[in-house]
């Protein structure tokens, strides 16, 4: 196995990727109302040089409306506060090929790379980076409804990338930045609305974000939009 790489308290690979997701949604609304993210590899605690063991820890939320419940938001705040060099940070897979053509060449966020869909929506909602875009159809609803009510409980969330890009695109201007949180939670994910049958039933055609609502997460999100916009204009 290749040796874990870390970089801005992200691990790139290894068993510290790993995430069990359980979460539950409304039947009717397909919005997620429950979920639980269990770390069972944490992180280690050394007794000696080369012995180890490995600490567990998890996270839970409620979101149903008007009720948001979580044992996250502490830690959220905490890390966002130690932080604080006002570095913006975006989270995303090393084989998401439209994604780094488009992005290659922005300064205003640091790409970071992770494997795990679980894991890197986690990133943002434990405040290690502001955003997780993937603009693929690999993640499925399994991988998001845990991570998606977490986010929610915290004024966050998750949305369908490229349905938010079109609705962008066709706005024809850039938004402030309560319009862009306002427009990527109208493009939420539900559980409830099925996919055309050529295409997976529970992948998330058309990519996903996870974001939250500071200013830094929608500096990301709209710097991301731009970009492919500039790119779906110079093809």
């Amino acid at each position: 196995m290749k040796d874990n790489v870390v970089k801005h308290g992200v691990h790139e690979r290894g068993l510290e990727c790993v995430t069990v997701l359980m979460g539950a949604y409304d039947i009717k609304t397909g919005l997620p109302i429950l979920g639980v993210v269990y770390e069972p590899f944490s992180s280690k605690t050394y007794q000696s040089k080369n012995s180890f063991t490995w600490n567990s820890r998890y996270f839970w939320s409620c979101s149903i409306p008007g009720t948001p419940r979580n044992n996250v938001n502490d830690l959220y705040q905490k890390t966002l506060k130690n932080r604080g060099d006002g570095q913006k940070l975006v989270i995303l897979s090393s084989n998401d090929e439209d994604l780094i053509d488009a992005i290659q060449d922005e300064k205003s966020f640091t790409c970071v790379v992770a494997g795990a869909c679980g894991y890197k929506a986690s990133c943002v909602f434990k405040g290690i980076v502001d955003l997780y875009v993937c603009s693929s159809d690999n993640c499925y609803k399994w991988d998001t409804c845990a991570t998606q009510s977490v986010l929610m409980s915290i004024g966050g969330g998750i949305c369908q990338f490229k349905s938010l890009l079109k609705e962008f695109v066709e706005t024809g201007v850039e938004v402030d930045h309560a319009a862009l949180k306002a427009m990527a939670d109208k493009h939420t994910i539900r559980n409830t609305i099925p996919n055309t049958p050529s295409l997976p039933t529970w992948a998330n055609i058309g990519g996903m974000v996870a974001y939250t609502s500071t200013q830094a997460s929608m500096e990301c999100l709209q710097a991301v939009l731009v970009a492919f916009k500039e790119r779906k204009t110079n093809e």
